[in-house]
């Protein structure tokens, strides 16, 4: 397999990209350097941190049948889980799958943005709810016994 090589630096702004197809284990995402980019990515990092591997790794397995968590809480890190006998054509697969996720990330109208909007408006939706839940709570006072 040493033929693949895979810049992700071509689609995607990481502190430590691979080599080679060999050296993958991990892809560790920074926050990019473009305004553009960068504004996107304070909003979905912003709303949770972490949150950014999570738009990685979603479309990754539903769009393209790719096993990937994110390395852990808070982290922007997206972990790669690839069978342990792997041919050179589903390294290509991978390889080609992973950048079309990357590139979808850049664009507002891609899927993972798409996705991170559907999760930060959830969860802005849950919290409002709770607080609606509290603060109902408080208006009808402490529960007196009967």
């Amino acid at each position: 397999m040493a033929g693949h090589n895979f810049e992700v630096t071509q689609h995607a702004e990481t502190r430590n990209p691979p080599a080679s197809c060999n050296d993958w284990l991990a892809i560790d995402f920074a926050r990019p350097q473009s305004f553009l980019l960068r504004t996107e990515w304070d909003l979905i990092e912003g709303a949770r941190k972490g949150l950014f591997g999570q738009l990685i790794t979603i479309p990754l397995f539903t769009d393209h049948k790719i096993l990937s968590q994110v390395a852990g809480p808070n982290s922007r890190a997206v972990k790669l889980l690839p069978p342990l006998i792997i041919s050179d054509s589903d390294m290509e697969w991978i390889v080609k799958s992973i950048e079309a996720v990357i590139a979808a990330s850049h664009h507002v109208s891609g899927t993972a943005w798409s996705l991170g909007k559907t999760l930060v408006s959830n969860f802005v939706r849950l919290c409002r709810a709770a607080q609606q839940s509290e603060s109902d709570r408080r208006a009808k006072g402490p529960k007196l016994p009967p």
